[in-house]
């Protein structure tokens, strides 16, 4: 009789217990649920705390309904509480993880796909912030690491591959960043990937590799100033003024107030032989800026050139003689100006002016 009673009471001591359980769950998932709605992480505090007070025996283990629920407040907690405000015992990722280890019923499992999804989209969402946070620490290993834990099929979009592509830059591993940003190009496009690649080519000093990549953003993105911006400097850089002087013209049609465009403009028709195309965009850059010293230097010599071209026109002589003059003023140090004034000079016949001048280039030689 005795040992009846204490069946019994055993019984009713489970009872009670799993009755407390279904509570607590029920009130932690209550407090979950809170959370979605308000954003309020005192909710998600709360729903930590019931599900903790409900996992102490083998039993809540190897529950699969307390796993679940502590799988989605501690992924949720990796996500939205990364800085760690509240105070943990383990890692709020590895809890999470822990609980998904637990859940091994796969009736269950199907059943709840949703919320097991949802679980793995906050878990991918943590790494992807700790990733980039690690990036902007430069502690690239740790920043790999964590993006090597996220599945790409659990993040919308191509998030993953653009912070791999900057990552990999940054390592220094420019194939594979190249590598992303192929990739990138080819399932979301924009004008920065093909602008970054570029970069990496040139970094890599493959300048056919450079200039195809820059060529290919410009054909998808016409109206992109730093695309045509980049590969404008590009051939500038290798003296490539025949490519400049054919595709000019449609870059300052996008950005006609432009002094660098328009003096490079002017700049690669005078080097072209097309003097007064250059002349055109050199009084242009001075509508623009009057005291740029070199749109004036350049035009003292492309008059003097005029000149030299037809001695019979003396304003071509007094026009060189005024941008020359212009630019001597506005720096009075430069020594091929004060070259070109004095060949001016010697050419008019103005000797004081040429003696001056000629002093001058004598003094600063000697400095």
């Amino acid at each position: 009789m005795k040992g009846h009673f204490i069946f019994l009471f055993v019984v009713f001591v489970f009872v009670n217990l799993d009755v407390n359980a279904q509570s607590v769950t029920r009130e932690a998932m209550n407090s979950y649920a809170l959370f979605t709605q308000t954003n309020d992480v005192q909710n998600l505090g709360k729903a930590r705390k019931l599900i903790d007070d409900s996992y102490h025996s083998k039993k809540d283990s190897a529950s699969s309904k307390i796993n679940l629920i502590r799988g989605l407040v501690y992924s949720t907690l990796a996500h939205v509480d990364s800085n760690k405000v509240f105070s943990y015992t383990k890692d709020p990722i590895d809890e999470a993880l822990n609980a998904l280890k637990l859940i091994t019923n796969q009736k269950f499992i199907k059943e709840h796909d949703q919320e097991l999804l949802h679980i793995n989209r906050q878990l991918n969402a943590a790494y992807l912030i700790l990733g980039n946070r690690a990036v902007i620490n430069r502690n690239y290993i740790s920043a790999l690491n964590y993006y090597k834990r996220v599945d790409p099929s659990a993040i919308e979009g191509t998030q993953l591959q653009h912070n791999l592509a900057i990552l990999y830059s940054r390592m220094g591993d420019r194939e594979k960043a190249i590598e992303y940003y192929s990739f990138l190009i080819m399932n979301s496009p924009q004008p920065d990937y093909y602008l970054a690649m570029s970069n990496i080519y040139d970094a890599k000093n493959d300048l056919p590799g450079l200039l195809k990549i820059l060529q290919e953003g410009i054909r998808r993105y016409p109206d992109n100033k730093n695309l045509s911006n980049k590969l404008l400097n590009f051939l500038a850089e290798e003296k490539n003024y025949e490519a400049i002087s054919s595709i000019i013209d449609e870059d300052l049609k996008k950005n006609s107030d432009s002094i660098d465009l328009n003096y490079l403009a002017g700049f690669s028709f005078d080097v072209k032989g097309h003097k007064n195309k250059a002349l055109e965009y050199y009084l242009r850059v001075l509508e623009l800026q009057p005291n740029n010293y070199d749109a004036n230097y350049s035009l003292g010599l492309l008059y003097l050139d005029f000149y030299l071209g037809n001695k019979n026109d003396p304003g071509m002589m007094l026009k060189s003689k005024e941008y020359l003059l212009r630019s001597y003023e506005i720096d009075p140090d430069d020594i091929k100006t004060l070259k070109s004034l004095s060949l001016l000079y010697s050419y008019n016949g103005e000797s004081e002016e040429l003696l001056k001048i000629n002093e001058r280039i004598n003094q600063l030689k000697s400095n």
